[in-house]
């Protein structure tokens, strides 16, 4: 386990070690978890401090206001989660050593949350075709961006796929016998999830985080060969949420609490299946369906900051 104290000597050889070689500072940790304040007098500094990751914005503050003799800094935060998500299933999987830059970085503005998007990126055991040839992170090189993380106080959490973005996965034959489609599972089948209680078991083993996110985004293929091919027509809503069910049970079984990208809600509600219309909002009936679940929005395609509020603003609203 990495110490605090090897973490803080590393923030401050990144922001510059004269800025603070010449200073008394004194930590001292305060009962309110949302409380950051900075009192300098002379060479004398104390940084009262309520997450671990404050004290690290709180070296940033002090290195911005070196040329003062004598201030007072306090904040309070807005957020209880704060942070970023990197991709790493897109072109090269971001290197350890750039994780833990990224994660020093973070601390530094206060951002206690790092988010790996991984959608078969690493190790399963006795899934060798998982990742395969694509890079993927083992457990120890996980667990070791974990540790450095928790010593700046950055909470990792990972981000994975449990319905679709699995073409990578799928494209194999070795997952023929749970692939729907090249881009999505078959749900309702029991490999299926045993498959994919060996993805959040995995994760498990190696992340400290008590959240998981569970992806489930952008599944417009869901049941569609079974009606091509099978002339079966299924409730994709009903399925959807079945399956989300079942994903859900397995993740608190193994003491996670899941969020999920919200856009199939609104996309398989009959009153709303244009997510992009502008007064878009879940039918009480499909809202009454949704499990305890953390719902995140994702956008990457509107530049209007209104089009955003309305947008977040339905997404609260399934909350």
């Amino acid at each position: 386990m990495r110490h605090i104290n090897d973490a803080i000597k590393e923030a401050k050889e990144y922001l510059g070690i004269h800025y603070f070689d010449y200073l008394n500072i004194q930590y001292l940790k305060s009962k309110k978890t949302d409380e950051l304040s900075i009192d300098v007098k002379d060479n004398n500094v104390t940084i009262i401090y309520g997450e671990l990751v404050s004290l690290f914005r709180a070296l940033s503050l002090i290195k911005m206001n070196y040329d003062k003799k004598e201030y007072h800094l306090s904040y309070h935060k807005n957020f209880i989660h704060n942070g970023l998500m990197h991709d790493c299933s897109r072109n090269g999987v971001l290197s350890i050593e750039s994780a833990k830059h990224l994660i020093l970085l973070s601390a530094l503005f206060g951002l206690n949350r790092f988010l790996l998007y991984m959608e078969d990126v690493y190790e399963i055991e006795d899934e060798p075709r998982f990742g395969y040839l694509r890079g993927r992170y083992s457990k120890q090189e996980l667990k070791e961006i974990v540790d450095y993380a928790s010593s700046f106080g950055v909470d990792v959490v990972p981000c994975i796929q449990t319905l679709s973005h699995l073409s990578q996965v799928l494209r194999w034959s070795d997952y023929s016998y749970i692939r729907e489609t090249n881009h999505t599972l078959f749900i309702g089948k029991e490999e299926t999830y045993i498959f994919i209680e060996k993805m959040i078991k995995t994760c498990r083993e190696v992340f400290k985080s008590e959240y998981i996110h569970i992806g489930m985004d952008e599944a417009i293929d869901l049941g569609v060969p079974r009606y091509m091919y099978k002339n079966e027509v299924i409730d994709k809503t009903k399925e959807f949420l079945s399956h989300l069910n079942r994903v859900t049970d397995i993740c608190h079984r193994y003491d996670f609490k899941p969020m999920m990208w919200e856009d199939m809600f609104f996309k398989l509600d009959a009153k709303s299946d244009d997510w992009y219309q502008n007064d878009i909002r879940l039918s009480d009936n499909v809202k009454s369906l949704i499990p305890d679940i953390g719902l995140v929005y994702w956008d990457y395609y509107h530049f209007d900051e209104k089009e955003y509020d309305k947008k977040l603003k339905a997404t609260l609203d399934t909350n």
